[in-house]
C-alpha cells in the first residue's frame, strides 16, 4: 500500500495525500505524471474502504516500528485489531 502510494502521489485526492502525511509517506521524486484512474474523490465505495484500511495499517505499522522503522518492505502483512490482514509493503 504504502509504495503504490508513494509512486502514485498525483493521482491520490487532496485528504488521501494529507492523511498519508502524517503517517510520513511522501511524493516519490519519479512519481507517475499520470494515473490509470481519476483520484478517488468519495469516502464511500469499496475503494475508500481499502484506503481507510491501509492507513490503518500503516499508522500501527508506524507506531509499532517509530519514525526509524521507515515503510515497511514489499512483503510485509500487517495483522489489524479485528483480525483481517493487509498487505501494507504493496
Amino acid at each position: 500500500m504504502a509504495r503504490h502510494q508513494h509512486r502514485d502521489w498525483n493521482g491520490l485526492g487532496d485528504k488521501q495525500r494529507e492523511r498519508l502525511g502524517t503517517l510520513g509517506v511522501k511524493k516519490a521524486a519519479r512519481a507517475r505524471k499520470t494515473v490509470a484512474k481519476a483520484p478517488a474523490t468519495s469516502t464511500s465505495g469499496r475503494g475508500a474502504a481499502a484506503f481507510r484500511a491501509g492507513v490503518g495499517a500503516l499508522a500501527q505499522y508506524r507506531e509499532r516500528e517509530g519514525e526509524g522503522g521507515g515503510l515497511p518492505g514489499r512483503g510485509h502483512v500487517e495483522r489489524l485489531p479485528d483480525s483481517r490482514q493487509h498487505r501494507t509493503g504493496v
